[in-house]
């Protein structure tokens, strides 16, 4: 299958469906690909303005296409991007200027050579730049939580919703990539509170690993009514624009 963003989409690349990771190709790995059902199915809102929906006849029980949490999911094998667990620099060939090195935690990941004294990383704000695996022996990039992957909870870094849990999604950021778990064991509401594009700060959210006051979307968006999802993190490089995430703009 072509995977891709359309046909104009000069990065979309060839896959196959897998079951584990040695069914793919070196710096590939296998992994869920998301889309939204065409019509209404697995308790999910269709979407068939959407080119890329799926049609009910793929969904189900021996058929490509299974029911996930925030949409229906097909396992292929896809480029081992930032974050992901690596063994050798080979793994992470499948995107461009990536380096398989250690992160903070000593885990061995894909990720990037980057300058400390003007860092750009992968996933914004939730990156640091530093020294952190001796035998590469420059600066690479590295998730500021201290590891790619957390116990589940809200905002706790993701790459797959596995990492959230059994009653959990893993979602990212459009603008910057950042991945964090949602964890839909906790719920909140906006009611008395000043509501901002469907959601409010606080409302019985915690705070994210960062010290952030998570946001609550508190309306039939997306599914995601009452649910803690990330937080604004308005960066002032941007002009203040709202950003949604979970580390702040350092």
């Amino acid at each position: 299958m072509c995977i891709g963003a359309g046909t104009d989409d000069l990065d979309a690349y060839c896959s196959v469906d897998c079951s584990a990771d040695t069914d793919c190709a070196d710096g590939f790995a296998c992994s869920p690909l998301t889309r939204s059902p065409c019509a209404d199915d697995c308790n999910l809102t269709g979407v068939p303005k959407d080119r890329q929906c799926v049609p009910s006849a793929q969904i189900g029980d021996g058929k490509p296409y299974q029911c996930g949490s925030h949409g229906v999911t097909r396992n292929i094998c896809r480029p081992r991007k930032f974050c992901s667990t690596c063994a050798t620099d080979a793994d992470c060939l499948a995107a461009a200027d990536q380096l398989c090195a250690k992160d903070k935690s000593g885990a061995k990941i894909c990720t990037q050579l980057c300058d400390q004294q003007h860092p750009s990383c992968p996933w914004g704000s939730a990156t640091s730049c530093g020294l952190y695996d001796q035998d590469v022996g420059a600066p690479t990039c590295a998730h500021r939580f201290g590891s790619c992957t957390g116990d589940g909870k809200s905002c706790d870094p993701c790459l797959k919703d596995a990492d959230c849990g059994s009653n959990g999604a893993c979602t990212a950021s459009e603008f910057t990539g950042e991945h964090w778990c949602v964890d839909f064991n906790v719920t909140c509401s906006c009611m008395g509170l000043t509501e901002t594009s469907s959601a409010c700060t606080g409302g019985g959210c915690p705070n994210s690993p960062s010290g952030l006051t998570m946001q609550c979307v508190d309306t039939a968006l997306m599914g995601m009514s009452g649910v803690c999802n990330g937080a604004d993190t308005a960066n002032t490089l941007l002009g203040g624009s709202p950003q949604t995430g979970c580390w702040p703009a350092k």
